[in-house]
């Protein structure tokens, strides 16, 4: 049983088609060539955006820090960064954590926080200090150097609007 896989953008090249992926997918299998399934990779990605530096400053009160000004798709965030060539201009990227389980969470009424913040978390739990910990050393390493301009969403699959 052999399979192709191919892209959307190539198939409405030859297809020369405004349809939806919906209705070609129908229509392709209607012909007799079953479609397994459609994929979208911009999906896995979708928590991902870029953060801009608008402005860095010396830190005041530390030599080796800056104090950066960055847009990110939730706004205007204040970001504390050791990075040497952090500067106005450049992609940088960002955790954005949901809930996590601090003082700062857990000093919430616990009603409140049992009854109404995390029955909306996906994951049914807070997330812990250790697992954003995680994620900043994944984003610090050599291997994922080449991410640039992402913010990580570490929220338990909680969407903010």
């Amino acid at each position: 049983d052999e399979q192709m896989k191919f892209t959307l953008s190539w198939l409405k090249h030859h297809l020369e088609t405004d349809a939806s992926v919906d209705l070609i997918a129908e229509t392709l299998t209607d012909l007799g060539l079953e479609v397994e399934g459609v994929e979208n990779p911009a999906e896995r990605l979708a928590d991902f955006t870029i953060g801009y530096v608008e402005s860095a400053e010396k830190h005041p009160d530390a030599d080796k820090l800056r104090v950066c000004q960055v847009q990110t798709k939730d706004g205007l965030t204040q970001i504390i960064c050791g990075a040497p060539n952090a500067r106005a201009g450049i992609t940088v990227n960002a955790i954005c954590p949901g809930y996590i389980g601090t003082e700062m969470v857990r000093a919430i009424d616990e009603k409140v926080l049992n009854e109404r913040i995390i029955p909306q978390i996906p994951v049914g739990r807070l997330g812990a200090p250790e697992e954003i910990a995680r994620c900043v050393l994944f984003l610090a390493a050599q291997d994922a150097g080449f991410i640039t301009g992402a913010t990580l969403s570490a929220n338990g699959g909680q969407y903010f609007i």
